[in-house]
């Protein structure tokens, strides 16, 4: 049988009667209307307010009354690929047209409880936003960004952490609500650039902490790794666009072995996040005053049109969930590689790929892999610089530094807490 996922809405099993034909894809009205929400009217093909003639020629229906809704989304622009060996299509939204908003997307993703969240629930409030993924030492960060958040929750202020994780609360469960926070290890703080203060006082997050199983942010906000950060003000409008969120690529000098970190580094981290965490206060504190909060033409520039590649991508993406959720793991996998293909600088992609079978969900991700693709970054960055006073720039760094990838062959231990 052959399915349907059409722009955020679940796979549908489409009728019997459907015709695959290469490039083309005849469905009923029936399932048209049902599947995507539009409706065959004698003045066209609507939805809500739009109507869509049907062309004159007749190329978008066949004898048995069916739709190329193939032939009909690349009409609207949209994106799609087809897994021909599974009977997939996956349609993306309508390509938008003009210039870049400062508007923040809006999303709606659950809590580890199932209960949804969102982004305009926090309208009329600042909301800091950051990102992070189970395969990544940012896993550790939100018990410590809740020390943050302690801080600012009664400065009209909310704090909201996305996991983008294709296997869902499996996944990111046991760092959102953590075990023996006091026993994690002193070699993690220092790759994450947390202070010592920051790092005992670290406690269970109460901050809402969502999943997004199919990196919708990484597609809607342009984000391209993990951990990453936006600031919104009360208006919903981006103050600062996606940056990383206090992290820069210094952590890159560590030993894969023992996750032992050189002195001067691990220091640059911490310098780097402190910076962070204070001009975000700052701008709890002054709003559009601060210095760190950006005027919408710099937000604008700094927001990186969405290209072709990255639409594609985010429906492989798609794809790969309901795989994944159906059990197969390797069409999940390949799926997801294919984004990542398609979009070689998102590492967030790249690295869920790597952590799909049973045995990795929900690991920190430290295999071969996983440094051999490190390791042919080069000088390179990992972590795009943040544009912001004060900051240790990553690529300075990286002209003064030759990384050392000799080590990186043998899988190191993974950390369990």
């Amino acid at each position: 049988m052959t399915k349907l996922i059409y722009e955020r809405g679940a796979a549908y099993e489409l009728a019997a009667n459907t015709r695959e034909d290469q490039e083309h894809l005849w469905v009923s009205p029936s399932d048209l209307q049902a599947a995507t929400g539009w409706v065959l009217k004698p003045e066209g093909l609507c939805r809500d307010e739009a109507c869509i003639p049907l062309r004159a020629d007749g190329q978008w229906t066949d004898a048995q009354g069916r739709i190329d809704l193939a032939a009909f989304a690349r009409h609207e622009g949209r994106a799609l690929v087809r897994d021909a060996e599974r009977g997939i299509w996956a349609f993306g939204a309508a390509a938008q047209v003009g210039p870049a908003s400062v508007q923040a997307p809006d999303f709606t993703f659950p809590d580890i409880d199932g209960k949804q969240h969102s982004l305009s629930d926090y309208r009329g409030r600042k909301v800091f936003l950051y990102t992070w993924g189970s395969y990544c030492g940012c896993s550790f960060d939100p018990p410590v960004w809740e020390t943050v958040y302690s801080e600012l929750k009664d400065k009209n202020f909310e704090m909201i952490s996305v996991a983008l994780d294709t296997a869902g609360s499996a996944a990111v469960q046991d760092r959102i609500r953590p075990q023996a926070l006091d026993q994690r290890p002193e070699e993690i703080r220092r790759l994450r650039g947390w202070s010592q203060d920051r790092w005992s006082a670290k406690q269970a997050p109460s901050h809402p902490c969502l999943i997004d199983e199919e990196h919708e942010l990484s597609a809607s906000y342009g984000m391209s790794n993990v951990p990453m950060a936006v600031w919104i003000d009360e208006q919903g409008r981006m103050v600062r666009p996606p940056e990383p969120a206090g992290v820069s690529d210094h952590f890159r000098s560590m030993d894969p072995d023992t996750f032992k970190i050189p002195d001067h580094d691990a220091g640059s981290l911490v310098d780097n996040r402190e910076r962070y965490v204070a001009a975000l206060k700052d701008w709890v504190a002054n709003g559009d005053k601060s210095a760190y909060a950006l005027p919408p033409e710099e937000v604008v520039r700094r927001l990186n049109p969405r290209r072709p590649e990255e639409l594609k991508a985010a429906l492989h993406v798609r794809i790969g969930h309901h795989l994944f959720e159906s059990g197969d793991i390797a069409g999940a996998k390949a799926h997801v590689q294919n984004a990542s293909e398609l979009c070689p600088e998102k590492w967030n992609y790249r690295r869920q790929a790597m952590v799909l079978d049973a045995d990795s969900v929900g690991a920190l991700n430290v295999s071969p892999g996983f440094w051999k693709a490190m390791d042919a970054l080069g000088n390179d960055t990992f972590y795009p610089d943040i544009d912001m006073p004060g900051m240790t720039g990553t690529k300075d760094w990286l002209d003064d530094k030759s990384v050392d990838s000799g080590h990186r062959g043998a899988q190191a231990a993974p950390l369990s807490t």
